[in-house]
């Protein structure tokens, strides 16, 4: 998926540029698509990597990106559930949220 999809994505998802959480989920998406088994070290290598870019640490990216998630459970979720292929009856976490944007083909 080409990085403007994400915007669009995010964008109806509620998350806007406004939101630390907005560039800083761009950016662990694009680390995704380039190493898929950064989903599996989330805190030990994907924060980590995401804060570096951003000049932070990995704390606050987690919590930028727990924020980013939280809005658009609460902004559109029907449109998140249909970006996944599984029932989302529950708000995912922030693993599982980039693991639904970056497994969409939309």
């Amino acid at each position: 998926m080409i990085v403007m999809d994400y915007h669009a994505i995010l964008l109806q998802l509620g998350i806007t540029p406004n939101y630390k959480g907005y560039h800083q989920m761009l950016t662990a998406l694009e680390i995704v698509e380039a190493n898929p088994e950064a989903l599996t070290m989330v805190t030990k290598w994907l924060y980590p990597a995401v804060a570096k870019r951003h000049q932070t640490n990995w704390k606050q990216v987690e919590r930028n990106l727990r924020i980013a998630v939280r809005t658009a459970w609460g902004t559109n979720r029907d449109f998140l559930q249909k970006l996944s292929p599984l029932p989302v009856k529950k708000r995912p976490t922030v693993s599982q949220f980039i693991s639904i944007l970056w497994k969409t083909d939309t």
